[in-house]
């Protein structure tokens, strides 16, 4: 009776999705128990379906009395059903739903209906959504030409460390946790509604949910797709965060871009300073701190983007195709995500060819600070040998943590 469940529970996923609810009261249920009775075969008693569903926590009625689905995942997952079955019929719909991936909603339908069929249809509409996305930028490189001003100001941004010999690995990976969770938890709901939503703002998320969306195909599908599809959906993924990069490069080399940010974060820290009746501030310092906040803000910016890239289109199963992008690419972005990949994903360290790729002369300073730092956070969570960690100190020149150092001798 498998077969009867699953295409019940199907259409009454369909059924609320149609009518904008994810629930039903009595008299709606009957409504549906109408309609299904007349199009499919229902040799099980319903009340004996019904307690079949509600005994496994798929299905039941709430402490309102509305009938609905226990878990949002399972809605998602029999909405998607519907929808990779009757790809012709409802193309207009799936449509609508690749045009709005910034609503989780349609994030994870999309995700799902991925699961449900190998049609191309949802991988030619997530590459087409994809190229459309920021698409009057061109991809950033992070080559010293495309960021010289930025490496301008490479003094004042902070600067990537490796721990010490003993680094405990777990601690490290138990605060890194803890941190994804505070995040998580403080997230509002991103389902706002449109007409409230901020275009860029929109647009931003849209990106990152169908990059994620596109990176759930290729991580699901990696032994069943060709490797040209592979490669091509790998590549469009990043592409669309690196013309994010690219916009948010043009934005912040404006002329009175970093005079605007500088004066609002010192009229904020000296609010601070007051606030707390600390001791006053030399107004150089305050200027000269609140010009380290932007560049460093700045430079979280474009390294989230990268480590995006790395997270959402990263697997074990795709290093083949990581590298294959570089190769073609052969840009610093490139190398920086294939080699986050290999670090993240094949918990692999490859020092003499990053020792020799930023010293290239296309490698900008900020890259280069980029990708030590994605080295020194697999230094920081994973067990490094003291040999190589002097050769990744001396060939990488990334120092190790002075404050650290002095820690353990005091213990010692």
């Amino acid at each position: 009776q498998i077969d009867i469940y699953i295409n019940f529970l199907t259409e009454l996923a369909f059924w609320l999705y149609k009518n904008t609810v994810h629930s039903l009261s009595e008299e709606e249920v009957k409504d549906f128990l109408n309609y299904y009775t007349v199009n499919f075969n229902l040799p099980i008693q319903t009340k004996d379906l019904f307690t079949s569903l509600s005994n496994v926590n798929i299905c039941g009625y709430d402490s309102c009395n509305q009938y609905g689905f226990c878990y949002d995942y399972l809605y998602y997952f029999f909405v998607a059903k519907y929808l990779a079955e009757h790809i012709k019929e409802e193309a207009e719909l799936i449509d609508k739903i690749i045009e709005n991936l910034h609503k989780n909603e349609n994030a994870y339908i999309a995700i799902f209906i991925a699961h449900h069929t190998k049609s191309d249809y949802l991988l030619e509409k997530l590459l087409k959504s994809a190229k459309s996305l920021f698409e009057k930028y061109s991809p950033a490189t992070l080559n010293q030409k495309e960021l010289a001003f930025f490496d301008d100001h490479e003094k004042q941004i902070i600067q990537a460390v490796l721990p010490v010999a003993g680094n405990n690995v777990n601690e490290n990976r138990q605060q890194l946790l803890k941190q994804k969770q505070k995040i998580e938890e403080s997230q509002v709901d991103n389902n706002i509604k449109e007409e409230q939503e901020n275009e860029l703002l929109r647009d931003l998320r849209r990106s990152i949910k169908t990059v994620e969306v596109m990176g759930m195909v290729i991580k699901n599908r990696s032994g069943s797709l060709e490797l040209k599809q592979l490669e091509e959906i790998f590549k469009q993924g990043i592409y669309v965060h690196l013309r994010i990069v690219t916009s948010f490069i043009q934005l912040i080399q404006k002329e009175d871009a970093e005079k605007e940010i500088v004066d609002f974060l010192i009229e904020r820290i000296e609010n601070i300073i007051k606030s707390n009746e600390m001791s006053q501030i030399n107004n150089d310092n305050i200027e000269k701190l609140a010009k380290q906040l932007y560049w460093n803000l700045n430079f979280g910016v474009i390294h989230g983007f990268i480590t995006k890239s790395i997270h959402s289109l990263g697997s074990s199963n795709l290093l083949n195709i990581a590298q294959t992008i570089d190769n073609n690419v052969h840009t610093p972005a490139s190398f920086i995500i294939n080699h986050g990949i290999k670090l993240w994903y094949g918990k692999n360290l490859r020092i003499d060819d990053i020792a020799n790729r930023i010293k290239e002369s296309d490698f900008s300073k900020t890259a280069t600070q980029l990708i030590k730092f994605k080295i020194a956070e697999h230094c920081w969570l994973h067990k490094i040998e003291y040999k190589k960690m002097q050769e990744i100190e001396s060939k990488l020149h990334i120092p190790i943590n002075k404050v650290l150092v002095e820690k353990s001798k005091q213990n010692n």
